[in-house]
Formats: structure tokens, C-alpha cells, sequence
């Protein structure tokens, strides 16, 4: 504790320092004595990196973790275009903030962001609280209000999923002439390399800043829908890392900030959790909270708070969003590497393409088919979909009727110690009564399609006595008898047929359900007025030709 200011009234109570742990999980190699150099490490920053050092109090114990200073989403792209940069946030791990063991928030955080001017002597600095104490700018953080966990790490709780990562809210801007150039990293290209910068956590060293390379990396997906990614290296590091900045560096020499650090030890692989389009939109989400509640704020949050990827990765992108990015190497082979052209394919190219039933639904969900495949399939569907609804029909006859006679048997034993005629006379009749209210049920149930449409209104079709359909809107029957009823390529139905009123007899309606645009076109089908209606022109009224009296017209 000597080290330690006993003024300071942020650790206040506190007697055991240490440095973080991601969980019982974590990667874990044995101790080592270390002297003033840590082997297969350097003092000091990556040259234009700033990352931070974060201490956090639970119960009577400090624990030291690190973190990166990270601006708003939507500066990603300006980085590298100013003299000075604003950072309201620090990305870290979520377990500097988060004690994974024990469920639990940590008491107090404080942010320690290091005033790099100070730090010119970093070879010869003396580590621990005392010597340092003027090379930091303290900003203390509401943990109830000012820190955000990635949903997955609350469930997943371990530092080897790609969940364990965090966001902090700075209490206020920090504008640093360093600028950390954070992306989106394409695991399809090349990389020459990769690096960890933080803060140890051992007596000897603590509160001195530290980085460490290695040639080494393997990306693997994580998570049940492999939407998560771990980058795994050789880096040697030591704990109080955790949540530093995780970079990589490209064919050019060029670094760029990935993600961060959460496990590692001497002699085992480092691992960090890396960026991925479902973190990048959980952070735009809390991007966007925290904007929101900013007073006077009156700029575009969207623009600020979002990554606008490059068109030239959009493709990609869009791929990892439907869980699709196995087949981004297909796709690429295949030329099909501009969103624009995802609208075109058809579904037996996409199976040329490797994508199997599931995987093609995915894809349909985001991009409808081409208007060609549409016709083709056309028939076909309405096939299946008739021989769905009478399958459907069939079942529920069936449990209906199984329904039905319990009910009758359960009755008729109620009644066995009536007369032998009586009982007779009085199953005849249940079972007649009970057969008629079946028949009348599947009747209606056969004549009748109900839905909700986008507008929110209650739509029926009904037949009515004379085999006709009628159309109801919100319970008022607004066209009888129709003549024309079917559907488009943009699950719309157009009806016509006479009105009711003094409103016209041509409808549309758009079912938010659309598996019932079948449906209400096969009962069409099935009425009278599928097969004969007045032409819609003339409203009903007689159809006269070379002299002989009115006719109607058939098709």
C-alpha cells in the first residue's frame, strides 16, 4: 500500500491491488519472475496509438485492466484527415469493468489516459502509483450509466467466445493529437502481423505501458451463428492487458486497431476479440442512446454514430449480415462481388454457388427473386399450395370429428341407465346434431379467409347463399359478389366486383400475413364468380350483340 496515495479518495477501503481476469476460463500460463524488461515485450506505445489504463475498485481490491481511447463511428472515416481528434469513448474488454465470477459491476472506475508529452522518459520510468502519478489525466466513470457490456458476454461470460468486450463514456471529450485507426477487418486479406498494446498489471511494472508483436495469426468464428471472431497469436503478454488495443498490420506496413485484448499468458496464444458487423451494430446502438440523451445535441446521430462501409466491401458485409460468409469466396469466383448484382441471381445459381435450402432462404429474405423466376415457379407454387391447404383441411376434419365423437361417447355413457330405446333415439339425434354443426363449422371455415392488412384493418372474403364471394372491411361488406380476384409479385390482392355503396367496386388490400394470398385466390376460384361475371365495364348491365337479347360473358 505504500506505493499507493493514501489521499487519494478513490481508493478509499481498498488493500489488495491486482490486475484483471477475464474468468476460470481464461487461457492461463505458468508464473514467471520477469526483471525490469519483459521478455518478448517492449516499453512504450505503438507510434500513433493511444491506449488507456483503467482501474476499477470491487469490495477491497483494485484491479488494473486496459483499454483504447475510440471516437464516434461515424469519425471512422476522417481518421488521418485532422491535426487533433475528439474521443468520447473507450473500447476495453468487458471483463475490466465486469466481474464475471461473482455477476457483478465493479464499484468504482476511474479512466486513466496517459499525457503523452509526459511520457518521453517511458525507458527509464519507474512503474507503480506514485512515479506515474503526473503522467495521467484521471476521469472517473458513472458505472451505472456510462458503461455498456455486449449483450452475448452477459450470457457467454468467458474471454473465448468473440463476446467479451465492452464500451466505456468518457464523462468528457478528450481531444489527443494521436489518432487510433480503428476498421472493420476483412478476414480475407492478407495481414503480415499483429501486436497487443496495454498495461500490465505486476507489481514491478504496473501503470507503465507495454507492447509486443508477433508474426503469427489465425482468425477463427465464434458464437452460434458464427457472427463473433477470436484472433489468436503469439504475443507475449501478462495480465492487466485485457481490453488493450489488438492491431494488425497489412501487406502496406499499415496498422490497424481490430479489436481488443482478453487472454493470454507467456507461453500460450494471446487472444482478443475482434470487431465484427454484430458488434459494430450493438455499438452504433448504444452510439446512439448516448447521443440521444445529450443535451443541445442537433447534428445527424445516424451519420455520427454510424460506419458507413466502403462500397467496394459492402458486398462482403451483407454476406456476414445473412450468416452467408463461407460463400464470399464462391461469390468473389463467381463475379457476383457488388451488391447490386444480388437481386439478379436466381435460386438454381445460388445453388451453383453452394448454398443449400436454408442458406437460400437467407438470401431470399433480403433479396427477392428475379421477376423470370417468379413466373417459372409461379405454377408450381400454387400446386403446392393447394396441396398443403388440402392436407391442412384433411387433418383438422379429422381431429375435429375424433373431437366430436368423444364428446357424443362421453354423453352417451352419461345416459346407460335410461332405456335401451331411449338411448337410441337420443344418440341418433346427437350424433345427427353433432354431424350438422361439424358440416356447418367446415362450411364456414371452407368459405371464409380472414386477415389484417398493412393498414390495420380486419379483411374477410365470405361466400355468400349464391356461391358468390363478398368482401368485408372492418365487419361492413364493401363489394359482393366479385368477379375479379388476384395477386401480384408484391403480395398485393385487386378485386372487383359490385359495390355495396356509394364507394367503388375496385379494391386493393395488402395482408401482412402473405401466405394468404393463396388462400383468398383459391377461394375465388372456387365461387361463381371465377367462372361467370359481367364485364366489369358495363357494372352489370346486359350485354347486347347483333340483335339477340342479353348474354352474359364466360371465361
Amino acid at each position: 500500500m505504500s506505493d499507493y496515495d493514501s489521499d487519494d479518495e478513490f481508493f478509499k477501503g481498498v488493500r489488495h491491488f491486482k490486475p484483471v481476469s477475464a474468468s476460470n476460463q481464461q487461457i492461463k500460463g505458468p508464473e514467471a519472475e520477469v526483471g525490469n524488461e519483459i521478455p518478448g515485450m517492449k516499453r512504450g506505445f505503438f507510434p500513433d496509438t493511444h491506449t488507456v489504463l483503467i482501474e476499477g475498485v470491487l469490495n477491497d481490491t483494485c484491479f488494473l485492466g486496459s483499454g483504447v481511447l475510440m471516437p464516434f463511428l461515424g469519425h471512422w472515416k476522417n481518421l488521418g484527415d485532422f491535426n487533433q481528434y475528439e474521443y468520447g469513448f473507450v473500447l476495453t474488454a468487458a471483463h475490466c469493468i465486469f466481474d464475471a465470477c461473482k455477476s457483478s459491476y465493479f464499484d468504482k472506475l476511474r479512466v486513466k489516459i496517459p499525457i503523452m508529452e509526459q511520457w518521453k522518459d517511458v525507458q527509464e520510468c519507474e512503474g507503480g502509483r506514485k512515479p506515474t502519478k503526473q503522467k495521467y489525466k484521471n476521469m472517473k466513470v458513472d458505472v451505472k450509466h456510462d458503461t455498456f457490456i455486449f449483450d452475448d458476454y452477459r450470457h457467454d461470460k468467458t474471454a473465448l467466445n468473440g463476446s467479451d468486450i465492452a464500451l466505456i463514456k468518457l464523462p468528457e471529450v478528450y481531444v489527443s493529437s494521436i489518432v487510433n485507426p480503428f476498421c472493420l477487418w476483412d478476414p480475407h486479406h492478407k495481414n503480415t502481423g499483429c501486436g497487443v498494446g496495454g498495461f500490465p498489471g505486476t507489481p514491478k511494472h504496473n501503470y507503465l505501458p507495454f507492447t509486443a508483436r508477433s508474426d503469427s495469426v489465425t482468425l477463427e468464428h465464434e458464437g452460434a451463428k458464427h457472427d463473433l471472431m477470436l484472433m489468436k497469436n503469439k504475443c507475449n503478454t501478462l495480465g492487466g492487458m485485457s481490453g488493450g488495443a489488438t492491431l494488425l498490420f497489412d501487406e502496406h506496413g499499415a496498422k490497424h486497431i481490430v479489436g481488443v485484448h482478453v487472454a493470454g499468458s507467456l507461453n500460450g496464444d494471446a487472444v482478443s476479440t475482434m470487431l465484427t458487423p454484430k458488434i459494430i451494430n450493438w455499438l452504433q446502438k448504444e452510439m446512439i442512446k448516448v447521443v440521444t440523451h445529450m443535451p443541445n445535441h442537433t447534428g445527424n446521430i445516424e451519420e455520427l454514430c454510424c460506419l458507413t462501409v466502403n462500397p467496394q466491401e459492402e458486398w462482403r458485409a451483407v454476406l456476414e449480415e445473412m450468416k452467408l460468409m463461407k460463400f464470399i469466396p464462391n461469390f468473389e469466383d463467381g463475379g457476383y462481388d457488388d451488391v447490386a448484382l444480388f437481386g439478379a441471381i436466381t435460386d438454381s445459381q445460388l445453388k451453383e454457388l453452394g448454398l443449400k435450402g436454408g442458406h437460400i432462404l437467407k438470401f431470399r429474405a433480403r433479396f427477392e427473386a428475379p421477376e423470370e423466376q417468379v413466373e417459372e415457379g409461379h405454377q408450381e407454387q400454387l400446386e403446392l399450395e393447394r396441396e398443403m391447404m388440402k392436407k391442412a383441411i384433411e387433418e383438422e376434419t379429422k381431429r375435429a370429428f375424433e373431437e366430436q365423437s368423444k364428446k357424443a361417447q362421453k354423453l352417451l355413457e352419461e345416459q346407460t341407465k335410461k332405456s335401451k330405446k331411449e338411448v337410441e333415439e337420443q344418440t341418433r339425434k346427437m350424433e345427427a346434431k353433432v354431424k350438422q354443426q361439424y358440416e356447418a363449422e367446415q362450411r364456414q371455415k371452407a368459405n371464409t379467409i380472414s386477415f389484417v392488412d398493412t393498414d390495420g384493418d380486419a379483411i374477410k372474403f365470405i361466400k355468400n347463399h349464391s356461391d358468390g364471394l363478398d368482401y368485408y372491411v372492418n365487419g361492413v361488406r364493401k363489394v359482393r359478389d366479385l368477379t375479379r380476384l388476384y395477386s401480384d409479385v408484391y403480395g398485393r390482392l385487386f378485386l372487383d366486383g359490385t359495390s355495396c355503396g356509394r364507394w367503388p367496386s375496385s379494391r386493393v388490400t395488402k395482408p401482412r400475413d402473405q401466405a394468404v394470398l393463396a388462400k383468398a385466390v383459391a377461394l375465388f376460384k372456387s365461387s361463381r364468380g371465377a367462372t361467370t361475371r359481367v364485364t366489369p365495364a358495363r357494372m352489370g348491365m346486359a350485354f347486347h350483340s347483333h340483335g339477340m337479347g342479353p348474354r352474359r360473358m364466360y371465361w
